[in-house]
C-alpha cells in the first residue's frame, strides 16, 4: 500500500499510510486504499481545491473530513504501527 498526503493549503497536510475511503454525498465509493498493482486511478481529484466544511472524530476507530462537494474522507486507524501523520503539528497515529 502506497501512503498518500492529503494537502489543504497552510492548514497543513494529512499523510495516510493505512486504510482511507472517500465517499460521495450519496455514500458511493469513489476511491480507496489499495496496493498501487492493483490500481488504475486514483479518483482523488474530485476534492481538490475543494473547502472543507466539517470533520468528525471516532478514537480510536477512525475521524472522517467533509467537503463542500459533499464527499467525504474516512481514514482508520486499525494498523499495528502509524495509520497517519497530521503536520505542521507532529501528530503521528
Amino acid at each position: 500500500m502506497d501512503g498518500v498526503h492529503f494537502v489543504f493549503g497552510r492548514a497543513g497536510t494529512i499523510a495516510v499510510e493505512g486504510r482511507w475511503e472517500l465517499v460521495d454525498s450519496s455514500g458511493a465509493l469513489v476511491d480507496h486504499d489499495q496496493k498501487h498493482e492493483e490500481r488504475q486511478s486514483y479518483r482523488l481529484h474530485v476534492v481538490l481545491n475543494a473547502d472543507v466544511t466539517g470533520y468528525d472524530l471516532d478514537p480510536p476507530r477512525s475521524f472522517v473530513i467533509t467537503f463542500a462537494t459533499g464527499h467525504q474522507l474516512k481514514v482508520y486507524d486499525d494498523r499495528a504501527y502509524e495509520s497517519f501523520h497530521i503536520y505542521p503539528d507532529d501528530i503521528h497515529v
